[in-house]
C-alpha cells in the first residue's frame, strides 16, 4: 500500500474595476498584483504539511512562482533549478538528458521530490533518485526548496531536504494558448482550461515541447555531428468537489512522456545516432479533507500512486557496427497517508498521523560488443513501510514560532527508524527581521536495486542486510527586509554529518561503507 499526504495552498485575488475610471484602475491592479506576490510567497506548505506564513518557518526555505520562471524565459524545471542557491544541477548532457539536483552538498538521492504531493522519487532507480529532466514549468505555480533533514514529516530519502513543486488550480474561469518557437527546430504549444461547474471546480493543462538540440559529444572531435533532439509531452489536471462546509474531495493527476536522444561520451566518436531514451510517467492522488464541528479538528486522507517506465535503445550504426544495448525499467509507488490537524488554541496546531507505503520495481538490460554478450535480469522486487509522525507547531507573544516534530519509521528491510527535527524562528516586526535556527536528523532506507541486485561474474551487487543512511544537520540564518520589501539579504550556515553511507565494492557488492561531513555559508540578495 502506499500513502502520500499532501497540501497546498491556492490563493486568488478577484478584482473588478470600471472603465470610467482608467488610471484609478490601473493604479489599483498595481496594487493588488503587488500585494498578491507579497502573499503568495508568504505562505508556504512544505515546511509543516499545513498553510504557514513563512516568516514562521525556521528552515532555510525557498519559494519562486512558475509566472516569475515564465518571465524570464524558462521553459523547463531543469533551467529553473539554476536560479536556486541552495543547490546544484548536474545534467548529463543537453536538454532531456538525465539531470539531478544536490543539496547542501549531500547526493541527489537524498532529495526527497514531490509533485503536488506525489512522492515521484523512482523505486527502481539504484538509489532511488529523481530525474528532473521531463518536467516543463508551463502548469507549475510555485516551487518550494526545503531545506535540511525533513524526515520527522515526510520519511525516508528527506535527508537534505524536500523539492515540492505545486501545478496551477483555480476556480475562476480560465482558458489560455500559447505558442513558442525558436533556433534549433524547438517549439512549445501549451494550453489550460480551469473553471468551476456549481460545486465543482476543474483545471486541464496540456503542454508539448520539441527541440533538435545540440550534440552532447563536442563536435570538436571527429564522429560528432549528430544534434541531440528531445520531444516531451505533458498533461495534467484535477476535479475538486465540495461536499459540504468544510468538506472537500479532489482528484489530481499527471501524465509525461518524453523522448531524447543521447551519446557514449564527449570524445572522439562519441555521438551515436541510435542511442535513445523514451520514458513514460503517470501520478494520481485521491484526497479527501474536512473539518469536525466546531472547526478545532482537520484530517486529511490521501492516497497516491505513481508509475514509470523507461526504455534505453542504442542499436548498431556504422561507427558502432558491433554494439548495442537494450535495457527496460518499470516501477510504481503506492502511497496511504492521514493527517490530522489540531488547532488547540490560535497559536498552538499540533498535527499527527500515519503513512504506509509500497513500491515495486524490475529491469532488463542486454549489451552486445565485439567482447561478448552480457545480460542483466532484475526481477520484481516489493518493499514497505510504516511511519507514524508527530509535530507540534506553536507561538509565543506573536514573535517566536516553534516547530517540534518526532517520527517513527518502520522498513520491512531497513528495520525501524527514529528521527526529530526542532526548528525557531523570530520574527521582528518593526525591523522586518527573521533569525532562525534548526536541527534535525534524517534517514534513509535502502533502495529496491542496492537490496536486491543479482550478483554478476565479478562478484554480489545486492545486500540485503543493508541499513538506512543516517545524517544529523543544523543551521543558523538572518533574513532583512529593506524599502518595504523590494530589497532583502539572506545568510545562512549549515553543517551536516551522515553515516553508514550506502557505497558500491566491486568484491563485495553495495555496503554501509560511507561517512560524509559538509558545511557551508551562502549569501542571497
Amino acid at each position: 500500500m502506499f500513502l502520500t499526504l499532501w497540501s497546498t495552498l491556492f490563493l486568488t485575488l478577484h478584482f473588478f474595476f470600471s472603465p470610467l475610471n482608467l488610471a484609478g484602475v490601473q493604479e489599483e491592479e498595481a496594487r493588488q498584483e503587488k500585494e498578491k506576490s507579497q502573499l503568495h510567497h508568504e505562505i508556504v506548505v512544505t515546511a509543516t504539511r499545513m498553510e504557514t506564513p513563512l516568516r514562521e518557518v525556521g528552515n532555510s526555505l525557498k519559494v519562486i512562482s512558475g509566472a516569475e520562471l515564465r518571465e524570464k524565459g524558462l521553459t523547463t524545471l531543469t533551467e529553473a533549478l539554476t536560479q536556486f542557491p541552495q543547490g546544484f544541477l548536474l545534467q548529463n548532457g543537453g536538454q532531456g538528458a538525465a539531470a539531478s539536483f544536490m543539496l547542501r552538498g549531500a547526493n541527489s538521492e537524498h532529495t526527497l521530490v514531490l509533485v503536488d504531493g506525489v512522492e515521484v522519487n523512482d523505486p527502481i532507480s539504484p538509489s532511488r533518485s529523481f530525474d528532473f529532466s521531463s518536467l516543463l514549468l508551463f502548469d507549475i505555480d510555485r516551487v518550494e526548496i526545503l531545506e535540511g533533514p525533513q524526515s520527522p514529516l515526510y520519511g525516508s530519502d528527506a535527508m537534505a531536504g524536500v523539492v515540492n513543486i505545486v501545478t496551477r488550480r483555480s476556480d475562476s474561469p480560465r482558458f489560455s494558448l500559447f505558442t513558442q518557437a525558436g533556433s534549433l527546430s524547438t517549439y512549445q504549444v501549451g494550453l489550460a482550461v480551469a473553471g468551476k461547474l456549481k460545486k465543482i471546480s476543474y483545471n486541464l493543462n496540456g503542454v508539448r515541447l520539441s527541440t533538435r538540440g545540440i550534440s552532447a559529444a563536442s563536435s570538436f572531435y571527429p564522429g560528432n555531428r549528430e544534434a541531440d533532439g528531445c520531444a516531451n509531452t505533458g498533461l495534467s489536471g484535477g476535479l475538486h468537489l465540495n461536499l459540504a462546509a468544510g468538506q472537500e474531495l479532489g482528484l489530481t493527476f499527471r501524465l509525461t512522456k518524453a523522448t531524447a536522444d543521447l551519446d557514449n561520451f564527449g570524445g572522439p566518436y562519441g555521438d551515436d545516432p541510435n542511442y535513445s531514451q523514451e520514458s513514460q510517467s503517470a501520478s494520481f492522488k485521491l484526497d479527501y479533507r474536512f473539518f469536525h464541528p466546531g472547526r478545532l479538528w482537520e484530517q486529511k486522507f490521501a492516497l497516491a500512486l505513481s508509475d514509470n517506465r523507461r526504455e534505453n535503445y542504442n542499436r548498431p550504426d556504422d561507427l558502432h557496427p558491433f554494439e548495442s544495448e537494450e535495457g527496460h525499467f518499470r516501477s510504481r509507488l503506492l502511497r496511504f497517508d492521514w493527517q490530522n490537524n489540531l488547532f488547540l488554541r490560535p497559536a498552538n496546531t499540533l498535527t499527527f498521523g500515519l503513512e504506509a507505503s509500497q513500491e515495486e520495481g524490475e529491469s532488463s538490460y542486454t549489451w552486445i560488443s565485439s567482447w561478448g554478450e552480457d545480460r542483466s535480469f532484475f526481477p520484481r522486487k516489493k518493499a514497505r513501510s510504516l511511519g507514524l509522525y508527530l509535530q507540534d507547531h506553536f507561538q509565543a507573544h506573536n514573535f517566536s514560532f516553534t516547530t517540534a516534530g518526532v517520527r517513527v519509521d518502520y522498513h520491512t528491510n531497513g528495520g525501524t527508524s527514529v528521527t526529530y527535527r526542532l526548528a525557531e524562528s523570530i520574527w521582528i516586526e518593526k525591523t522586518a527581521t527573521k533569525l532562525r535556527a534548526s536541527a534535525g536528523t534524517g534517514f534513509k532506507a535502502p533502495s529496491l536495486y542496492q537490496l536486491f541486485a543479482p550478483g554478476t561474474f565479478w562478484g554480489p551487487v545486492g545486500n540485503p542486510e543493508l541499513k538506512p543512511e543516517k545524517c544529523f544537520s543544523w543551521d543558523v540564518g538572518w533574513e532583512q527586509s529593506f524599502l518595504r520589501g523590494k530589497f532583502s539579504v539572506l545568510t545562512t550556515y549549515f553543517s551536516s554529518r551522515f553515516e553508514n553511507l550506502i557505497q558500491f565494492d566491486f568484491a563485495r557488492g553495495y555496503l554501509n561503507l560511507g561517512q560524509a561531513e559538509t558545511s557551508g555559508f551562502r549569501l542571497e540578495t
